[in-house]
């Protein structure tokens, strides 16, 4: 009996741990089957994921493309419409720079538009390479020559190189001109100083001879995480960098397809801020019908950097930031009989121009080299020295986002391209007459401290810094205005136009009345005579004072203490 309880026990033990390990074994294969799906779940989940990142960075690219391709037509369309304004009203004057500057304009948007259609029929396999044999360095040589006013009217050092003299080969002039054309004026465009050359060479790759064309500047460069992405559809670098440029998003794509049509490849290399190269290579082949007559191509002399003269016409002073010359030459037409005008072409030189001239008004386009309009705002509303100025903002992005946009920076109005000459005329004159405000706020000298609102808190602050400066040397008589342009780290013209445009007086005035405000206070001591308060106020003698006194407040300080 305790054999077979023994051997029923044993069997029950058996069952047991058989059971227990097949439990085990079904729970692991059960959980490997979960954890199988779940890693199918998630992996399904990051494709997901990964698909949505893509197409939202797809549909931004698109966007900013779109939001660009409006800039680049709108700027033309400006210049036409403004031009025929101005051609309307004044023919004599106007039809025959006008004419031009409309002709230019439009043969601009017609090849904009060329573009566009070129890249849709290359995507769809539709264009064809139209190949004639001929030497290919003349050609080149002619064609980077028609970019060298360009460069030149920029202060760029520009020069074309090419390491062989001759090269016959198989050769499509239109599309090569195309591919010229973009890569050396993104360069310049890119490039504020310094230099851009092009080179040509003749260079064995995979056993076939290949013409080499590097285009080199010395401008802002590209980071390396984007380098792939340049030639992409749309694709535009969105970093501190690239902010200083524009464009449509389709020129590089446009070259890279232009040259992949040509049998080559296109390369770039760059490091930030130090320039960029992009490189060509195209096949050298000798199977085309030669050409029988070589065209010449319009290439322009050298022109020597454009300056633009400060309009003087009594009128308030306007500072216009554009880089784009048509622009400005229409700006000129419009307002030049209403304001003392000057012009900066960057906006770099636009803040350096407001500081050092301390204009009445500016008008700044948002796309520039340099530094972009809400940059040039930014900088202009947080100085203390340029912080009152109004300034209104004209860009062809002029949809209600990027208007909120310079609202909320602080531009006093908004613009979009193309405008209407009178209603442009209209929002200046509105805008100036906003200054007025500050008049009658400091009509009794500044406030005791800043205010909490933004509008006027740096004015505040600078009016109290003058008065400090005015009281910590009340009774210096030759504490002048030197001293206090020393003392506030600001020279005599801004000094000068701050105070002018915010309390209506000059210097001179200004210091000169609030020396006789802080008189008429000590005058209320009758234990002071007014000699003694005509020397502890800064007033050189008792004489004067009592003449200046008199001529401020219709008594002399005898009777204003009695």
């Amino acid at each position: 009996h305790k054999t077979e309880a023994f051997d029923a026990q044993t069997r029950i033990e058996r069952r047991t741990r058989n059971g227990l390990i097949g439990g085990v074994v079904l729970l692991l294969a059960f959980g490997a089957i979960l954890l199988n799906r779940y890693r199918v779940t998630r992996s399904q989940k990051t494709i997901i994921e990964e698909s949505a990142a893509e197409l939202a960075e797809s549909e931004a690219q698109r966007t900013r493309f779109f939001a660009n391709i409006s800039h680049e037509f709108r700027t033309p369309l400006s210049v036409i419409n403004g031009m025929s304004e101005l051609i309307a009203a004044n023919p004599d004057k106007w039809a025959g720079k006008g004419s031009k500057l409309i002709y230019d304009n439009g043969t601009n948007l017609l090849d904009l538009v060329n573009q566009i259609l070129d890249l849709q029929k290359l995507e769809n396999r539709e264009v064809k390479p139209h190949l004639v044999q001929s030497d290919v360095v003349p050609y080149l040589r002619s064609c980077v020559g028609m970019f060298e006013g360009l460069a030149v009217k920029k202060g760029l050092d520009f020069s074309f190189v090419s390491k062989v003299d001759t090269l016959v080969m198989d050769v499509d002039r239109e599309k090569l001109l195309r591919i010229l054309s973009n890569l050396i004026g993104n360069a310049i465009k890119f490039t504020e100083k310094g230099a851009i050359s092009i080179q040509a060479s003749k260079r064995e790759v995979d056993g076939e001879s290949h013409l080499v064309i590097d285009v080199e500047d010395s401008g802002i460069g590209i980071d390396a995480e984007y380098l792939e992405k340049v030639f992409q559809r749309f694709y535009q670098v969105d970093n501190e960098h690239a902010q200083v440029g524009q464009g449509t998003g389709i020129g590089l794509n446009y070259v890279h397809e232009l040259v992949t049509l040509l049998g080559g490849m296109l390369e770039v290399q760059s490091t930030p801020g130090d320039g960029a190269t992009f490189t060509v290579l195209l096949p050298v082949t000798n199977q085309s019908p030669e050409l029988e007559h070589v065209e010449a191509l319009d290439t322009p002399m050298p022109a020597s950097p454009k300056s633009w003269k400060t309009l003087e016409t009594g009128g308030p002073e306007l500072l216009i930031v554009e880089d784009n010359p048509d622009i400005i030459e229409l700006l000129l037409g419009h307002l030049g009989s209403e304001y003392t005008v000057r012009v900066a072409e960057n906006g770099l030189d636009g803040i350096d121009a407001a500081k050092q001239h301390v204009p009445d008004l500016v008008l700044t386009d948002v796309m520039m080299p340099g530094k972009n309009g809400f940059e040039v705002l930014d900088d202009l509303k947080n100085d203390p020295i340029t912080s009152h100025i109004p300034v209104v903002m004209l860009t062809a992005k002029s949809d209600v986002e990027s208007r909120m946009d310079g609202l909320r920076r602080g531009a006093d109005d908004y613009l979009g391209k193309p405008f209407h000459a009178e209603e442009l005329r209209l929002r200046l004159q509105k805008v100036l007459l906003t200054r007025a405000k500050y008049a009658e706020r400091y009509a009794e000298g500044p406030p005791e401290a800043p205010s909490s609102d933004p509008e006027t808190q740096l004015e505040d602050a600078f009016l109290i810094r003058i008065e400090e400066t005015l009281l910590d040397n009340l009774d210096d008589h030759e504490f002048g205005i030197p001293q206090f342009c020393t003392a506030l780290g600001v020279s005599r013209t801004q000094l000068h136009t701050k105070l002018k445009a915010l309390t209506g007086k000059s210097t001179s005035i200004y210091i000169r009345e609030r020396r006789l405000e802080q008189a008429k206070a000590l005058l209320e001591n009758p234990e002071l005579t007014v000699s003694e308060v005509a020397y502890q106020t800064g007033f050189s003698s008792p004489t004067y004072f009592t003449r200046v006194f008199t001529q401020h407040y219709g008594t002399s300080p005898s009777i204003a203490r009695s």
